[in-house]
């Protein structure tokens, strides 16, 4: 009877995720851009400037330039707004 428990596990796992397949990032990969997202998010206000996306990209382990970070940010932040919320944010690491 030990074989069924697998298949099991592997159904429910692939009802949880209610990630798009196009996805590559892994679970804990997710969670370490939102944790970085909500560090620098510091007044709760769900968005974050250049600055911000600048340190969070460091803190996750790229060196991006400050055009490349700029670029990023007028490609995510539709509106002109200077910011870019959280979903935008992981977005970037979806590309």
């Amino acid at each position: 009877g030990m074989a069924a428990v697998p298949a099991g596990r592997k159904k429910t796992r692939a009802k949880k995720s209610k990630i798009p397949p196009r996805d590559t990032l892994t679970e804990q990969q997710r969670k370490e851009i939102e944790e970085a997202f909500d560090i620098l998010d510091t007044e709760g206000s769900g968005k974050i400037d250049q600055g911000d996306l600048h340190v969070a990209l460091r803190a996750l382990g790229f060196e991006p330039r400050k055009d490349e970070v700029k670029k990023l940010m007028s490609d995510n932040d539709k509106e002109n707004t200077g910011t870019i919320n959280k979903q935008q944010f992981v977005e970037i690491f979806r590309a």
